[in-house]
This record gives C-alpha cells, sequence and structure tokens, in this order.
C-alpha cells in the first residue's frame, strides 16, 4: 500500500544523531537529519544561502612579506545604515566596512582593483595603497578576552592585562586613547585670593583662627575636582556685619563654567556655602576669567562635600577585565585584584568614578559579588538590569527599590549557576541574551520572568549538539535581518548558523561550509542596514592568508538582478571577460561559467538536505514498515535545477529536477521558477525511508514543502482497546 508523509516546514532545523526516531517530539517532523548551506527563514521554508562577496585581502595588511597570524574583528556601529569593524592585528588597529580597508590617501582597498592592499609593500605608489591604522599595545595572545562595549562613536576596549582604553571613530579614521580616570572632564579651577570685604571691621587682636576654602568648575552638570585649599587667619570674634570675599579663577579650562561651588572647612572636613552661577547672577562679562563670592560667616552644608580625588584602574592588577553601559553609568568589573568586583562611573559622566564624603546618588558606585565558586566576571550586558556572567554563574545588578541605581540601591542578586565563556561575548537578540557555556559548545538564551521575578536561562543546542559537540564555538553575531540569525564560527573552520525567534518557537541549525576550501575564523555585525539586511562580516583563512568576506545582501533577483550563490565574488556580470589566457579576473578563484553568457568569478558550494527518516506517531494505533520510497513532490519558490534521491543511494540514482533560469529581454535580469516539481525516484527496499536533496548550481534555490509517497506495510500493530488478540 502507498503513504504520503509531507512535510510542511523545517523549524526544528539539522537535529542530533541522538534524536534520530524521537517521532514523539513536536518538532520532529519540522526536522532535517542534515542542513548544510541551506538556511531556514523565519517562515519555515529552506533557503541556499546567499553566499558573500569579498571585500578585502589582508594578504599585505602588515606589509611586505609579513602577515597577520590572529585578528580580532569588533563592530563598530555608527549610524543604521553606516557601519564599520576594527579589525586588530600585531598591535595595529585598522578600519575596515563593506568597501574594504580604509587606506591613508582615504579612499578603500574595495575602489582597487583586484581589492588586494597591492601598493602596501612598495614605495613608489606613496600612501595610495597603504591602510590606514593606529597603534594599540594588544598581543595577538590576548585578542581573543579584549571586551568591548560602544557609547556614541567611542568603542571601549577592556583587557586585564592592559589600561582600560577607547577607540574613538574621527574622521574616516580612528584616535586611540588610555583612559585616565584620575582627572575628572574639567580641570580644577582657583581660589586666587581670600579677602576682608571694604567696611569689614574684623578685630586686630585677639585669638586666632584659621579657614579655608576650595571651589569647582561645574559645567553640563559635570563637577571637576576642588581646587587647592586656600587657608585664611582671622581672628575672633568674626563681626556681625564682616564678610570675606573669595575670588576664583577657571584655571586652566578654556571657558567660564556654568556656575562655581564654594566650599568651606572649619574643622575636619569641606561643605558647601553657595555657588558664583555665572547664568543667573551675571557675576562677569563674558570676557573675564575671575569671579567672586562673599562669605558672610555662612555655616557649611556638611551634606553637600567637593569630589574627592582617587586613582582609579591606573595600574596592573586594577585593569578591568569588561565594560559595559548602564543608566548613564559606564560599568568596568573583573580586575586581576578584584576578579568579583565592579564599579560604576558617576550618572551622566563616563569617566568619572570619583565620590564625595557625603556620598550622593549620583555618585560612583563599587561593590563585589559574594560568589562562592568561580567570581571572577568575564562580561556585562545592558538589559532590563545589568547582567554579569561569570565563569560558573550568572548575577543580576539592579536597583534594590525604585528605578535609579546609587550606592544607596545597588544590589546583586545570583540568578544561575551555568558560567560563560570569557572569549565569546553576550548579545541581545529582542528581549533576551544569548550567550556560551563555559565548554565553547552550548548556547543559552536567558531571559526575565515576571512570574518568578528573576532570570531563567534555555538551552538552544540541545536538539543539534552534533553540529558544535567536539567543535566549539569561536566567534558570533547577530543579523536581525531578514531573518533572525546568530552566526557561529566554529573551530574547525566552518560555520554554524542559528535561526531565532522565540515568539514563534523557531530554533533551528544548520552548518555551513564555506566555498573554495577556506575556513571561518571570526564574524561580526556592524548592525547596520544595507538593502533592508543586517550588515554581517566574514573574517576568513586559507593557507595563511586572510580575507574578510562580507554576507550578501537578501536576494538581488528581489530587485531585478542577477544572483548567483557563490562564496568569495569578486566580478558577476553579464558582459564579464575572461583575460588573454582565459583565466577569470581573480586568478585566485575557480571560474564557473553558468551559461546564459553570465561569467562568474567565485567559489561555488553545494547545499545539501537530508530528512529525518519518517516515523509514525507512537499514539497511533496503526504503524506501517517502509519498504521504499516512490516518488517526491516538491513546492519550489524562486528555485532552479537541483536533484533529489533516496538518502544511501549511489549518486547515479539522482533524480534532476530541471527548473532552468531564464533571461530577461535586456538580457540582465533573470526569471527564477515558482512552481511544483514531483519527481519519480529510483532504487528497492530503501527501508531508511529519508529524501536526500542536494543543489550545486550557482542561481537561488527555496523549498517550500516536500511530500514524498512511500510503499508501506502494515506492521505487526498491537489489538485495539477491546479486540482480542488473535496470537
Amino acid at each position: 500500500m502507498l503513504w504520503k508523509n509531507t512535510q510542511h516546514s523545517w523549524k526544528g532545523g539539522q537535529f542530533d544523531r541522538a534524536l534520530m526516531g524521537r517521532s514523539d517530539l513536536a518538532k520532529y517532523p519540522e526536522a532535517a537529519s542534515v542542513l548544510e548551506n541551506f538556511i531556514v527563514k523565519r517562515q519555515g521554508c529552506i533557503s541556499k544561502r546567499r553566499g558573500t562577496d569579498e571585500v578585502a585581502d589582508l594578504k599585505n595588511l602588515l606589509g611586505g612579506t609579513v602577515r597577520p597570524t590572529k585578528l580580532k574583528l569588533i563592530p563598530l556601529v555608527y549610524e543604521k545604515n553606516e557601519g564599520y569593524y576594527i579589525v586588530i592585528t600585531q598591535g595595529r588597529a585598522f578600519l575596515a566596512g563593506k568597501n574594504g580597508i580604509r587606506l591613508m590617501d582615504g579612499t578603500w582597498a574595495h575602489d582597487i582593483a583586484p581589492y588586494t592592499l597591492t601598493n602596501y609593500s612598495g614605495t613608489s605608489a606613496g600612501n595610495s595603497g597603504k591602510p590606514y591604522y593606529v597603534a594599540v599595545p594588544y598581543a595577538d595572545s590576548d585578542l581573543d578576552e579584549l571586551d568591548y562595549t560602544q557609547s556614541g562613536d567611542v568603542v571601549f576596549l577592556a583587557h586585564r592585562n592592559y589600561p582600560f582604553a577607547s577607540l574613538e571613530y574621527v574622521s574616516g579614521g580612528l584616535k586611540y586613547t588610555v583612559r585616565n580616570f584620575s582627572n575628572n572632564k574639567w580641570s580644577p579651577p582657583v581660589v586666587t585670593k581670600v579677602a576682608a570685604a571694604s567696611g569689614s571691621d574684623f578685630p586686630t587682636e585677639g585669638a586666632q583662627k584659621t579657614v579655608h576654602y576650595c571651589c569647582t568648575y561645574v559645567k553640563d552638570g559635570i563637577e571637576s575636582l576642588p581646587s587647592p585649599a586656600y587657608a585664611y587667619k582671622y581672628r575672633l570674634p568674626w563681626p556681625q556685619s564682616a564678610a570675606l570675599v573669595i575670588t576664583v579663577s577657571r584655571g586652566s579650562n578654556a571657558e567660564e563654567p556654568d556656575y562655581y561651588n564654594i566650599y568651606k572647612k572649619e574643622s575636619t572636613d569641606f561643605g558647601i556655602i553657595g555657588t558664583i552661577n555665572l547664568k543667573l547672577d551675571g557675576k562677569v562679562s563674558s570676557s573675564s576669567t575671575t569671579n567672586t563670592y562673599e562669605d558672610e560667616y555662612i555655616t557649611p552644608d556638611m551634606s553637600i562635600t567637593p569630589p574627592s580625588s582617587k586613582e582609579h584602574f591606573s595600574k596592573s592588577g586594577e585593569y578591568p577585565g569588561c565594560a559595559a553601559i548602564y543608566q548613564q553609568r559606564l560599568c568596568l568589573a573583573g580586575s586581576g585584584n578584584e576578579p568579583n568586583g565592579f564599579w560604576m562611573s558617576c550618572i551622566g559622566d563616563l569617566y568619572n568614578f570619583n565620590v564625595h564624603s557625603s556620598i550622593r546618588e549620583s555618585d560612583a558606585i563599587s561593590a563585589q559579588i559574594a560568589a562562592t565558586e568561580f567570581p571572577r566576571i568575564n562580561h556585562m550586558v545592558m538589559t532590563k538590569s545589568l547582567l554579569l556572567f561569570c565563569d560558573g554563574a550568572e548575577w543580576e545588578v539592579a536597583p534594590s527599590t525604585g528605578t535609579a541605581l546609587s550606592y544607596k540601591t545597588v544590589s546583586a542578586k545570583m540568578q544561575s549557576w551555568i558560567g560563560c565563556m570569557k572569549s565569546l561575548k553576550p548579545f541581545t537578540v529582542g528581549d533576551e541574551i544569548l550567550f556560551v557555556e563555559a565548554n565553547g559548545q552550548t548556547i543559552r538564551a536567558i531571559r526575565y520572568n515576571f512570574v518568578s521575578d528573576g532570570y531563567e536561562s534555555t538551552d538552544l543546542s540541545v536538539l543539534s549538539q552534533d553540529i558544535t559537540r567536539g567543535n566549539p564555538i569561536t566567534q558570533m553575531a547577530y543579523q536581525q535581518n531578514p531573518d533572525s540569525l546568530v552566526w557561529c564560527t566554529l573551530q574547525d573552520g566552518t560555520v554554524a548558523v542559528l535561526v531565532y525567534m522565540k515568539e514563534h518557537e523557531m530554533v533551528a541549525w544548520g552548518r555551513q561550509v564555506l566555498g573554495g576550501g577556506f575556513r571561518a575564523r571570526g564574524v561580526a555585525s556592524s548592525k547596520a542596514l544595507y538593502n533592508g539586511t543586517t550588515d554581517v562580516m566574514l573574517l576568513v583563512e586559507r593557507g595563511g592568508d586572510y580575507r574578510l568576506w562580507r554576507v550578501r545582501d537578501e536576494d538581488a533577483t528581489e530587485r531585478g538582478e542577477i544572483q548567483v550563490t557563490m562564496d568569495g565574488i569578486r566580478y558577476w556580470d553579464t558582459c564579464t571577460e575572461p583575460d588573454a589566457q582565459g583565466e577569470p579576473p581573480d586568478g585566485d578563484a575557480e571560474h564557473v561559467f553558468c551559461g546564459y553568457d553570465i561569467e562568474a568569478t567565485g567559489h561555488p558550494f553545494t547545499a545539501r538536505m537530508v530528512t529525518v527518516r519518517p516515523e509514525s506517531d507512537p499514539k497511533e494505533t496503526v504503524r506501517y514498515e517502509i519498504q521504499n520510497a516512490t516518488e517526491v513532490e516538491l513546492a519550489v519558490l524562486d528555485g532552479s535545477t537541483f536533484r533529489v534521491r533516496s538518502f544511501g543511494l549511489d549518486p547515479k540514482y539522482d533524480r534532476k529536477v530541471e527548473l532552468e533560469p531564464e533571461l530577461t529581454a535586456e538580457g540582465r535580469h533573470i526569471a527564477l521558477k515558482t512552481e511544483d516539481a514531483r519527481k519519480t525516484l529510483y532504487g528497492a527496499n530503501n527501508r531508511d525511508g529519508r529524501i536526500e536533496l542536494t543543489h550545486d548550481g550557482v542561481w537561488p534555490l527555496t523549498i517550500l514543502t516536500m511530500t514524498t509517497t512511500y510503499q508501506v506495510e502494515l506492521a505487526n500493530n498491537p489489538p485495539k482497546e477491546g479486540q482480542q488478540d488473535e496470537n
């Protein structure tokens, strides 16, 4: 008898081998046993991976015969439609983008065919081919643990072996700065003079008393460190009508502040006695550099004191290992001396970690997590609260009361005992954070649960553990559009792609193998949108040479252009011609003649999908034994020729499904096939039941559904309830 089995989607992705036959799982009918170079779309169908464009050959990045041996790729999110990447290697930081590497003359390497830095090894061409870079101190062996976060156009760099620093995007280049937290944004002002006011009748005899004054410079809501104290002696008692005039100067600051705070000390500490408000009081003209304040024997308010000066993170052992931004504070954590400590700057002043003797709500915060095991803080990520990812646990830092974080309200609560890998930075996907366990082989999603009022995590790898088992993740990045993809480079140089959409219960893994024998060594996303697609850059290597490959935009066929699915394409057009020797413009790449007068240069790759073994639901009373797969029907969207066969049979039994693209009248645009295809399958007594589909052409392919017809026999079924067993 015949039995038809339809697969409507591939929302389960590639299932682990240990799950074959687990038809009791809800996702089993939506899974595949092999999903290679196919991507599960957010709608559940599968499409051949779009391929990549090469944007820079890094062979001559360091000049001459010196080649990079280790590189770090850091995203630089600049604008919605403009994103860059920082490439760090051998003590240098380069700027890259979708147009290649930034050059000294302001152009990009991608604008110079064949997109290699050919002029960097010589001197005759001057600076035209030399990459723009800035010197950084990081050794290649330390790049894996270099943490980063971004605020505006500044990327902060944290590593417990190096001073905390930043790379700022300026005038199309980069500026490296070591951040010194002992100084504020503004320099301290100066108390230049203290004298009795005109008409003040201080005693000329009697006991003396010394009073000290200092002031601070306040602009844009940020207060400087205090000026040096100015001591003044007067004789007691202070007459009722007397006053002392305090004269202050802005010091080395270029402009007048919004106001000065004036502090007074009569015994142990300074307290505020007033302000010189230049905006409201009209004390000085715009050209003046001195200002005055009269102390009419004002009692200092000791609840408001000047900020104190303290060296922060200035020497080995104090350098923070990770950084984040939370509630307008720069958050640092995990130094060598205090691996479980974290510090937060003053509100709105990212470089100010000072406090007042009478602590204010906006002052800097320092604390430690009281962990009993594996307390080192590896990463911090901002979400509803600030999450700390440690070697062996996850902690939440949030206000204990109210909505604002301060020294009074800061609270750290342990959320789970899992642990995070130091070299892999967590990132947000919607309202969740994805992180990799310390073994490097499992991705988890952690989210806030309102019912339990805490964070809980889910293993996203358990159904597809084959992909990363013994093959740890080395880098990962999130591509929000068009299909919510998590790109993971693996130790063996392949790429794993996770399609993750929590709201649609979409957790689908697939394995990607790059064309041309290249190996993926890193991945990053600048989050910029080009043609509706979030930008993703791959760092690839072959034979010790590194290149940057950009994941292609959404299929260009939707924009009426020619599109081919290949890796490292340099040229693709109807007019591309080989050179005099019949070779493509890029001699390092394969030359593929696609027909239709189209010549493409790049590395073709094969997409392969194998279904799971069809199994009857255990709840069914009638069970079948598969004898053979006889026919397959497929619904194809924007497709081209592919092959199907019963899994395990010799490739000579391939059944070719002819779906040839057609050129339009202009000879430049193509029309792909959208139709239903049916093919009879060869091979007798194929009891495995799985179907293998391969596509090795250069055009796109999307499979919507697959229906397989089987020749089956009834198995020994248990008797129904109330029915006597004949045996």
